[in-house]
């Protein structure tokens, strides 16, 4: 994973667990400052930073809500949906670090002992004759 987006993991994290949602954080706009705003007061700086252009299209419509409630309603799964992704990419940048983490200590391992197990075997640390065995036995399925 590169620098940007662990960084961006990481953002996404502190967002999250401060409770601002990225939709509402003018960070994930297009400007320098993260702050929870109010929704009109994004949409005016928007209109400040992207003036309307003449002849622009306007944007298609893809649903219309029939009512206030259905959207409400749209907007909370949303806002979950949102959510469950923010902490799948967090949760993926731990599981990325730990790899690395890993694959650190199997290269120390091998450099310092020249061993280098597979995970998907049992060993055993014999402390009497300072060894190390691999476990041959085969537990007995009933």
């Amino acid at each position: 994973m590169d620098m940007a987006k662990k960084l961006a993991v990481v953002i996404t994290a502190i967002l999250f667990l401060a409770g601002i949602s990225p939709d509402k954080c003018s960070l994930f706009r297009g400007t320098d400052v993260c702050l929870a705003q109010p929704e009109a007061e994004l949409a005016k700086k928007d209109s400040e930073i992207r003036p309307e252009k003449p002849g622009a299209k306007e944007a298609k419509i893809i649903y219309r809500f029939g009512s206030a409630e259905e959207m409400a309603l749209f907007e909370q799964m949303h806002q979950l949906k949102q959510a469950t992704l923010t902490r799948i990419e967090v949760l993926n940048g731990y599981l990325e670090q730990e790899r690395v983490n890993m694959e650190q200590l199997e290269a120390q391992m091998y450099i310092k002992f020249k061993i280098s197990l597979d995970p998907y075997k049992k060993y055993i640390l014999t402390r009497e004759d300072m060894t190390i065995k691999e476990d041959t036995v085969v537990p007995v399925s009933e």
